[in-house]
């Protein structure tokens, strides 16, 4: 059985004088996010204004309404552009128009999401493993799963975690939230042994989460408290305590982790750790 006080203390013994640390490496996907979106968008933005403009103008024989539209653009009169655009009696060649833009959204977002926010999010995970073993842990390794074959055995664990969990959404919300429970383990077994290979990832989480979801579900319940207060301070709350919250999954991964060793269901080598007769430094990873 899991001891939430217990996880949580130890969480709170990791974050002490280390807070700062925490929330620094916490903050780095919304930050990486925000910086990829930029251009995203700047790009998204400009193929939908000219893809509607092109569409409208195709459509409007006299051109009138292109001029119009440019010189509301050249002021920023975003609204003017749109009464312009609504003017007109075709509504599937405005979606023809936005099509261009929304797909390059679309496609982007997704490629971003696998091919860079996955590694990334094992890569943090990787850094709260390892700050709960020694308090000296550089940055970088939370940018360590963009190197050489690493990445794509990462990249492609990760896609196929999150496939199951989609198909697993699909079929129902229920057993997908219990799935999703399931599979909580698979970014801090792969920040372990990216190695291990997606299948093995997937059925080690069954089997370490296995009579605990409900353990987990109830102590993702306990930090609803101080999300509230978090947002009662103006959301700056929320982030505040996001390093508590990732310091205790680090805690249960722990847990789990050894709980699954003792029970025969894997062996420490196999999360990518070295044994000490090997290796002096009793705990090092591969």
């Amino acid at each position: 059985m899991i001891s939430r006080s217990d996880l949580k203390l130890r969480a709170k013994s990791q974050l002490k004088d280390r807070y700062w640390n925490y929330l620094g490496v916490s903050l780095i996907p919304s930050l990486v996010s925000y910086i990829i979106s930029i251009p995203i968008s700047l790009i998204a933005q400009g193929l939908i204004l000219t893809g509607i403009i092109s569409a409208v103008t195709i459509d409007n024989a006299s051109g009138d309404l292109f001029r119009d539209i440019v010189e509301r653009y050249s002021v920023m009169d975003f609204e003017g552009i749109f009464d312009l655009i609504e003017s007109n009696p075709d509504p599937f060649v405005l979606i023809k128009g936005f099509m261009p833009g929304y797909a390059f959204l679309m496609i982007s977002e997704i490629l971003i999401s696998v091919l860079v926010m996955a590694p990334i999010v094992v890569g943090i995970t990787r850094w709260f493993i390892r700050s709960r073993e020694t308090a000296k842990v550089k940055v970088n390794i939370c940018f360590s799963s963009f190197k050489g074959s690493v990445y794509f055995k990462t990249v492609g664990s990760m896609l196929y975690y999150n496939i199951w969990l989609i198909l697993w959404f699909m079929l129902f919300y229920i057993p997908g939230i219990i799935k999703s429970y399931s599979y909580r383990m698979i970014p801090y077994i792969l920040a372990d042994n990216p190695e291990i290979g997606a299948k093995r990832a997937l059925k080690l989480s069954n089997q370490m989460t296995r009579g605990h979801k409900f353990e987990i579900f109830i102590l993702d319940l306990s930090f609803i408290g101080w999300y509230l207060l978090g947002l009662m301070a103006c959301c700056i709350g929320v982030v505040a305590v996001t390093p508590y919250v990732n310091a205790t999954m680090a805690e249960l991964y722990d847990t789990l982790k050894k709980e699954a060793v003792e029970s025969g269901a894997c062996t420490m080598e196999e999360l990518g750790y070295v044994p000490v007769f090997q290796d002096s430094g009793a705990g090092d990873h591969e």
